[in-house]
């Protein structure tokens, strides 16, 4: 009962989120007209939101080292792929990306941890289209950790 209730769980995840408008072109450049027939026209103008794949680069990455109250600051060292959710806007006539949501699921490498490889969930909030900056968790080293780092979002 249990296995049933849990795929009828993601069985409607999966079909609401496919019928909902922002997953329209998901795979699929973002363009003006695609974009702003459907979006909302407000008296700050009008923008739109949309699902996009990402790819995540981590600059530098803080990890909290605990009881020595020591912050580990490496670079470089973690990149991943992801899902983003992104709030577009029209500047004469042409899709903008100014910030988003992104969660991503990052391949650390660090030579000095535990584990030289590990995964790592991170959530992360996109600005200027590119800068990202969030938190994550290395499974590999049981720590958690804050990034600053590049986000593509193949707009």
């Amino acid at each position: 009962m249990r296995k049933f209730i849990v795929l009828l769980f993601f069985v409607a995840i999966a079909t609401t989120s496919f019928a909902q408008n922002p997953w329209k072109g998901f795979w699929k450049p973002v363009s003006s007209d695609k974009v702003f027939t459907t979006s909302l026209q407000t008296g700050l103008g009008t923008f739109d939101w949309k699902f996009r794949p990402t790819v995540t680069v981590v600059a530098q990455k803080y990890t909290f080292t605990g009881d020595d109250r020591v912050i580990d600051v490496s670079t470089l060292n973690s990149a991943g792929v992801g899902l983003s959710i992104e709030h577009f806007i029209d500047i004469d006539g042409v899709p903008y990306n100014n910030f988003g949501v992104t969660a991503a699921l990052l391949i650390n490498h660090d030579i000095n941890q535990p584990v030289a490889i590990s995964p790592c969930p991170f959530v992360g909030v996109t600005a200027l289209q590119y800068l990202n900056a969030g938190i994550g968790y290395d499974i590999g080293a049981k720590k958690l950790f804050m990034a600053l780092g590049v986000s593509y979002s193949f707009n």
